[in-house]
C-alpha cells in the first residue's frame, strides 16, 4: 500500500536553510511521523553526519509542499530515518522579500489601544522585509504569536518607527528564534527602508 507521500522528492535543509540533501521518499510512516531515504545526509566539509542531528524538511507535494522541522536518525546503512514534527503547508507568498540584515530595536509593547514603552529596548536583526511584514530574529522566546510592539529603526540620519504584530516564530538555536512578523501600520515603511539601503 502506499502511504501519503511514497515516492515524493524531499530537500533537506540545516538550520540556517542551507540545502544538504534533495532525495526521494522511500516511505512514509504517520503514525511515528517518520520518512525513509536512501541517502545518508551529508554537510558541507564534513563528511556523513553520524549523530542526530535537527534539519528543515520540504516534501515536495502536490499541489502545496509541506514544511516540517526534522530530526535526521543517521546511521550506517540505509534506510535513514527523519522524524518529522510541526508541519505547515509552505506559504505561496505574494509579496518579494528584500534581504537588509540590519538593526532595529523594539521600544513598546501594544496592548489594545495603549503602547507601554520598554525600560530598555530590545535589539533584534531584520533579516528581510516585504510589502506585507518582515522577518526578525532576537534571543530565544523574547516574544510569542500574537504579541504586538513598536520597532524602531534608524534610516540616514531619521528615525523611524512602525508597528507589527508577530505571526509565527522558528527556534533557530538555543540562543535565537526569527519570528515572522506583518505591519499593522507604517505601510509606506519597506519603500523607506530600501531607498536607504539602496543609497549607502
Amino acid at each position: 500500500m502506499i502511504s501519503q507521500y511514497d515516492g515524493n522528492a524531499v530537500r533537506i535543509y540545516d538550520l540556517l536553510g542551507n540545502l544538504m540533501l534533495t532525495s526521494t521518499i522511500e516511505a512514509y510512516d504517520s503514525k511515528r511521523m517518520e520518512i525513509s531515504i536512501a541517502e545518508p545526509i551529508k554537510t558541507e566539509g564534513s563528511g556523513v553526519i553520524k549523530s542526530c542531528v535537527k534539519c528543515k524538511v520540504l516534501i515536495v507535494a502536490e499541489p502545496t509542499p509541506i514544511e516540517f522541522m526534522g530530526t535526521a536518525k543517521i546511521k550506517g546503512f540505509p534506510p535513514h530515518i527523519i522524524a518529522l514534527y510541526q508541519g505547515k503547508k509552505r506559504e505561496v507568498r505574494q509579496h518579494k522579500r528584500y534581504r537588509i540584515n540590519t538593526e532595529a530595536d523594539i521600544i513598546s509593547l501594544i496592548k489594545g489601544n495603549y503602547a507601554y514603552p520598554m525600560c530598555s529596548s530590545v535589539k533584534v536583526k531584520i533579516l528581510n522585509i516585504s510589502k506585507s511584514g518582515l522577518r526578525i530574529r532576537t534571543e530565544s522566546h523574547a516574544l510569542t504569536v500574537g504579541d504586538r510592539f513598536e520597532l524602531s529603526l534608524r534610516i540616514s540620519k531619521k528615525t523611524e518607527s512602525f508597528l507589527v504584530e508577530v505571526i509565527n516564530n522558528e527556534d533557530i538555536n538555543s540562543f535565537n528564534t526569527d519570528y515572522g512578523c506583518s505591519f499593522l501600520a507604517g505601510g509606506t515603511v519597506m519603500r523607506r527602508v530600501l531607498q536607504w539601503r539602496h543609497k549607502y
